[in-house]
Protein backbone atom coordinates (compact mmCIF):
# COMPACT_ATOMS: atom_id res chain seq x y z
CA UNK A 1 0.00 0.00 0.00
CA UNK A 2 1.44 3.28 -1.42
CA UNK A 3 0.91 6.23 1.17
CA UNK A 4 1.42 9.85 -0.45
CA UNK A 5 2.82 12.24 1.45
CA UNK A 6 0.39 14.95 2.12
CA UNK A 7 2.06 18.67 0.50
CA UNK A 8 1.40 21.47 3.15
CA UNK A 9 -0.70 24.73 2.04
CA UNK A 10 1.86 28.09 2.08
CA UNK A 11 0.39 30.63 4.20
CA UNK A 12 1.01 33.89 3.16
CA UNK A 13 1.42 36.96 4.96
CA UNK A 14 -1.63 39.03 5.41
CA UNK A 15 -0.90 42.06 3.60
CA UNK A 16 -1.70 45.12 5.98
CA UNK A 17 -4.50 47.05 5.17
CA UNK A 18 -4.88 50.28 3.23
CA UNK A 19 -6.24 52.97 5.38
CA UNK A 20 -9.79 53.23 5.12
CA UNK A 21 -11.76 55.53 3.75
CA UNK A 22 -13.56 57.38 6.95
CA UNK A 23 -9.46 57.42 8.01
CA UNK A 24 -8.37 59.70 4.57
CA UNK A 25 -11.51 61.62 5.95
CA UNK A 26 -10.52 62.26 9.49
CA UNK A 27 -6.80 63.08 8.32
CA UNK A 28 -8.25 65.68 5.84
CA UNK A 29 -10.50 67.53 8.34
CA UNK A 30 -7.51 67.80 11.12
CA UNK A 31 -5.67 69.43 8.03
CA UNK A 32 -8.17 71.57 7.44
CA UNK A 33 -8.55 72.62 11.25
CA UNK A 34 -5.02 73.25 11.29
CA UNK A 35 -4.78 75.93 8.42
CA UNK A 36 -7.98 76.92 9.34
CA UNK A 37 -6.35 77.82 12.39
CA UNK A 38 -3.27 78.81 11.04
CA UNK A 39 -4.87 81.54 8.98
CA UNK A 40 -6.50 82.74 11.85
CA UNK A 41 -3.33 83.57 13.36
CA UNK A 42 -1.67 85.08 10.93
CA UNK A 43 -5.11 87.43 10.26
CA UNK A 44 -5.40 88.32 13.84
CA UNK A 45 -1.14 88.81 14.43
CA UNK A 46 -0.19 90.85 11.56
CA UNK A 47 -2.81 93.57 12.21
CA UNK A 48 -1.65 94.29 15.81
CA UNK A 49 -0.54 97.61 16.06
CA UNK A 50 2.63 96.76 17.01
CA UNK A 51 3.58 94.72 13.74
CA UNK A 52 1.79 97.54 11.19
CA UNK A 53 2.43 100.86 9.98
CA UNK A 54 0.69 103.65 11.71
CA UNK A 55 2.45 106.61 11.07
CA UNK A 56 4.14 107.96 7.63
CA UNK A 57 6.67 110.65 7.83
CA UNK A 58 7.93 112.78 4.40
CA UNK A 59 10.46 115.07 3.92
CA UNK A 60 12.58 116.03 1.19
CA UNK A 61 11.98 118.74 -1.73
CA UNK A 62 10.81 121.74 -1.81
CA UNK A 63 7.41 122.41 -4.48
CA UNK A 64 6.02 118.94 -4.01
CA UNK A 65 3.57 118.48 -1.91
CA UNK A 66 4.29 116.76 1.27
CA UNK A 67 0.49 116.11 2.13
CA UNK A 68 0.05 115.13 -1.43
CA UNK A 69 2.80 112.42 -0.78
CA UNK A 70 1.51 110.87 2.33
CA UNK A 71 -1.82 110.54 0.36
CA UNK A 72 -0.67 108.55 -1.96
CA UNK A 73 1.66 106.55 0.53
CA UNK A 74 -1.24 105.69 2.69
CA UNK A 75 -3.73 104.81 -0.21
CA UNK A 76 -0.68 102.37 -1.67
CA UNK A 77 -1.17 100.45 2.13
CA UNK A 78 -4.81 100.15 1.67
CA UNK A 79 -6.07 96.63 1.22
CA UNK A 80 -4.49 92.90 1.80
CA UNK A 81 -2.48 89.74 0.23
CA UNK A 82 -4.85 87.42 -0.65
CA UNK A 83 -7.35 88.83 1.83
CA UNK A 84 -5.56 87.44 4.61
CA UNK A 85 -2.13 90.30 5.22
CA UNK A 86 -2.41 93.77 5.42
CA UNK A 87 -0.47 95.85 3.08
CA UNK A 88 0.46 97.58 6.44
CA UNK A 89 2.13 94.96 7.68
CA UNK A 90 5.94 95.71 8.55
CA UNK A 91 7.74 92.78 7.43
CA UNK A 92 5.32 92.51 3.88
CA UNK A 93 4.59 96.20 3.15
CA UNK A 94 4.59 97.22 -0.49
CA UNK A 95 7.78 99.24 -0.45
CA UNK A 96 8.97 98.64 -4.33
CA UNK A 97 5.34 99.86 -5.58
CA UNK A 98 5.61 102.94 -3.05
CA UNK A 99 8.80 103.67 -4.93
CA UNK A 100 7.57 103.37 -8.01
CA UNK A 101 4.40 105.77 -7.68
CA UNK A 102 6.56 108.20 -6.34
CA UNK A 103 8.63 108.61 -9.32
CA UNK A 104 5.76 109.34 -11.30
CA UNK A 105 6.16 112.54 -10.39
CA UNK A 106 8.12 114.52 -12.84
CA UNK A 107 10.09 116.69 -10.40
CA UNK A 108 11.01 113.86 -7.62
CA UNK A 109 14.14 112.04 -7.89
CA UNK A 110 15.39 109.24 -5.59
CA UNK A 111 13.28 108.19 -3.62
CA UNK A 112 14.19 106.79 -0.23
CA UNK A 113 11.33 104.57 1.69
CA UNK A 114 12.50 103.14 4.60
CA UNK A 115 10.93 101.91 7.98
CA UNK A 116 11.45 103.56 11.72
CA UNK A 117 11.05 101.00 13.80
CA UNK A 118 7.77 98.87 13.87
CA UNK A 119 5.47 101.40 13.47
CA UNK A 120 6.65 104.76 11.41
CA UNK A 121 7.41 104.34 7.67
CA UNK A 122 9.88 107.35 6.76
CA UNK A 123 9.67 108.57 3.13
CA UNK A 124 12.03 111.00 1.94
CA UNK A 125 13.15 112.87 -1.61
CA UNK A 126 15.35 115.37 -3.80
CA UNK A 127 13.41 117.31 -6.42
CA UNK A 128 14.68 118.83 -9.69
CA UNK A 129 15.49 122.17 -9.52
CA UNK A 130 14.85 124.16 -12.62
CA UNK A 131 17.82 125.68 -14.03
CA UNK A 132 17.01 126.47 -17.96
CA UNK A 133 14.65 125.51 -20.43
CA UNK A 134 15.13 123.22 -23.47
CA UNK A 135 13.78 123.32 -26.84
CA UNK A 136 13.89 121.06 -30.34
CA UNK A 137 13.62 122.91 -33.59
CA UNK A 138 9.82 122.04 -33.76
CA UNK A 139 8.19 125.22 -31.68
CA UNK A 140 5.01 123.21 -31.92
CA UNK A 141 6.63 120.44 -29.42
CA UNK A 142 6.88 121.13 -25.93
CA UNK A 143 10.13 122.62 -24.35
CA UNK A 144 11.39 120.96 -21.08
CA UNK A 145 12.76 122.28 -17.55
CA UNK A 146 16.03 121.23 -17.28
CA UNK A 147 18.49 121.18 -14.32
CA UNK A 148 21.98 122.09 -13.85
CA UNK A 149 22.99 118.54 -14.84
CA UNK A 150 21.20 119.23 -17.73
CA UNK A 151 18.62 116.82 -17.01
CA UNK A 152 15.18 117.14 -18.81
CA UNK A 153 12.75 116.63 -16.58
CA UNK A 154 8.85 118.09 -17.03
CA UNK A 155 7.93 120.01 -19.79
CA UNK A 156 7.68 123.55 -19.17
CA UNK A 157 4.50 124.36 -20.52
CA UNK A 158 3.90 127.86 -21.46
CA UNK A 159 6.59 129.51 -19.22
CA UNK A 160 6.70 133.00 -19.95
CA UNK A 161 9.17 135.89 -18.90
CA UNK A 162 13.12 135.84 -18.47
CA UNK A 163 13.91 134.12 -15.40
CA UNK A 164 15.30 131.03 -17.29
CA UNK A 165 17.73 130.96 -20.11
CA UNK A 166 15.86 129.32 -23.12
CA UNK A 167 18.31 126.75 -24.68
CA UNK A 168 17.72 125.40 -28.13
CA UNK A 169 18.67 122.21 -30.55
CA UNK A 170 18.68 123.06 -34.13
CA UNK A 171 19.39 119.64 -35.45
CA UNK A 172 16.56 117.90 -32.74
CA UNK A 173 12.96 118.11 -33.73
CA UNK A 174 11.89 117.53 -30.26
CA UNK A 175 13.27 117.08 -26.64
CA UNK A 176 12.32 114.46 -24.49
CA UNK A 177 12.48 113.53 -21.13
CA UNK A 178 16.38 112.36 -20.27
CA UNK A 179 19.54 113.73 -20.47
CA UNK A 180 19.60 116.46 -22.77
CA UNK A 181 23.54 118.66 -22.11
CA UNK A 182 26.15 117.33 -20.31
CA UNK A 183 27.29 118.63 -17.17
CA UNK A 184 30.75 120.31 -18.07
CA UNK A 185 28.90 121.79 -21.42
CA UNK A 186 26.39 123.47 -19.05
CA UNK A 187 28.93 124.52 -16.83
CA UNK A 188 31.28 125.88 -19.30
CA UNK A 189 28.37 128.02 -20.97
CA UNK A 190 26.84 128.82 -17.27
CA UNK A 191 30.48 130.46 -16.83
CA UNK A 192 30.28 132.01 -20.21
CA UNK A 193 26.45 133.59 -19.37
CA UNK A 194 28.12 134.87 -16.10
CA UNK A 195 30.92 136.56 -17.07
CA UNK A 196 29.09 138.70 -19.25
CA UNK A 197 26.42 139.95 -16.90
CA UNK A 198 29.04 140.75 -14.55
CA UNK A 199 31.82 141.83 -16.71
CA UNK A 200 29.90 143.18 -19.78
CA UNK A 201 26.62 144.48 -18.34
CA UNK A 202 24.75 142.34 -21.01
CA UNK A 203 22.29 139.57 -20.40
CA UNK A 204 21.77 136.32 -22.20
CA UNK A 205 18.28 135.29 -22.72
CA UNK A 206 18.99 132.19 -24.62
CA UNK A 207 21.55 130.07 -26.01
CA UNK A 208 21.39 128.05 -29.39
CA UNK A 209 23.21 125.11 -30.31
CA UNK A 210 23.19 125.20 -34.35
CA UNK A 211 23.03 122.42 -36.68
CA UNK A 212 26.80 123.88 -38.22
CA UNK A 213 28.56 123.38 -34.84
CA UNK A 214 28.22 126.61 -33.47
CA UNK A 215 26.32 128.53 -30.33
CA UNK A 216 24.57 132.08 -30.04
CA UNK A 217 24.25 133.14 -27.36
CA UNK A 218 21.10 135.82 -27.70
CA UNK A 219 21.74 138.86 -25.47
CA UNK A 220 18.29 140.40 -24.35
CA UNK A 221 17.36 143.29 -26.14
CA UNK A 222 18.91 142.34 -29.22
CA UNK A 223 21.73 141.12 -30.16
CA UNK A 224 24.13 137.83 -30.00
CA UNK A 225 27.70 136.23 -29.90
CA UNK A 226 28.44 133.78 -31.78
CA UNK A 227 31.29 130.96 -30.60
CA UNK A 228 32.37 127.97 -32.14
CA UNK A 229 31.20 125.17 -29.66
CA UNK A 230 34.28 123.09 -30.22
CA UNK A 231 36.13 125.93 -28.93
CA UNK A 232 37.12 127.32 -25.45
CA UNK A 233 33.88 129.20 -24.08
CA UNK A 234 36.46 131.19 -21.63
CA UNK A 235 38.41 131.92 -24.07
CA UNK A 236 36.28 132.91 -26.49
CA UNK A 237 34.76 135.01 -23.92
CA UNK A 238 38.28 136.73 -23.25
CA UNK A 239 38.32 138.10 -27.06
CA UNK A 240 34.74 139.64 -27.20
CA UNK A 241 35.77 141.09 -24.28
CA UNK A 242 38.89 142.69 -25.46
CA UNK A 243 36.63 143.19 -28.57
CA UNK A 244 34.22 145.76 -26.40
CA UNK A 245 37.08 147.36 -24.69
CA UNK A 246 37.97 149.22 -28.35
CA UNK A 247 37.22 152.48 -28.80
CA UNK A 248 35.04 151.89 -31.69
CA UNK A 249 33.00 149.40 -29.87
CA UNK A 250 33.28 150.08 -26.05
CA UNK A 251 29.92 152.01 -25.88
CA UNK A 252 27.63 148.92 -28.04
CA UNK A 253 24.70 148.01 -25.84
CA UNK A 254 22.12 145.64 -26.37
CA UNK A 255 19.81 146.51 -29.69
CA UNK A 256 22.94 148.73 -31.14
CA UNK A 257 24.29 145.42 -32.99
CA UNK A 258 23.52 142.49 -34.62
CA UNK A 259 26.28 140.33 -33.36
CA UNK A 260 29.92 139.74 -32.38
CA UNK A 261 31.85 137.05 -34.29
CA UNK A 262 34.13 135.08 -32.44
CA UNK A 263 34.50 131.71 -34.27
CA UNK A 264 37.16 132.00 -36.25
CA UNK A 265 40.08 133.54 -33.76
CA UNK A 266 42.03 135.65 -34.22
CA UNK A 267 39.81 137.20 -36.50
CA UNK A 268 36.39 139.31 -34.68
CA UNK A 269 33.72 139.88 -36.71
CA UNK A 270 31.83 142.69 -35.41
CA UNK A 271 28.14 143.71 -36.74
CA UNK A 272 26.92 146.65 -35.50
CA UNK A 273 24.48 147.47 -37.52
CA UNK A 274 20.38 147.65 -35.56
CA UNK A 275 19.29 143.63 -35.32
CA UNK A 276 15.97 144.70 -37.16
CA UNK A 277 18.26 146.25 -40.04
CA UNK A 278 18.26 144.03 -43.21
CA UNK A 279 21.56 143.03 -44.28
CA UNK A 280 22.33 142.66 -47.75
CA UNK A 281 21.88 139.27 -49.39
CA UNK A 282 25.99 139.77 -50.74
CA UNK A 283 27.52 140.75 -47.50
CA UNK A 284 30.42 139.35 -46.78
CA UNK A 285 33.19 138.78 -43.76
CA UNK A 286 34.80 142.33 -44.83
CA UNK A 287 31.50 143.76 -45.84
CA UNK A 288 29.05 145.65 -43.38
CA UNK A 289 31.20 143.86 -40.55
CA UNK A 290 34.17 144.96 -38.33
CA UNK A 291 36.69 142.50 -38.43
CA UNK A 292 39.57 143.12 -35.34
Amino acid sequence: MIFGRRRRKRIRPRQTARPSFTRHMVRGFLLLIALALLGTLIHYATRLRAFTIQDIEVTGGVTISHDAIKDEVTHELQGSYWGLIPRTFVLTYPHDAITQGLLSHARLHDPRVERDGLTRLQVSFDEYAPYAILCGRDESKPCFLIDRSGFAFEEAGTLTGGALVRYVEEGQAEITRGNAISADQLGAEARFIENTERELGFRIGSVTYTEDGDIRFGINGGGAFLVNAARDLDESFENIHTVLQVDAYKDLRPGDFQYIDARFPPKIFVNDTPPDTALPTDESATGTRGAL
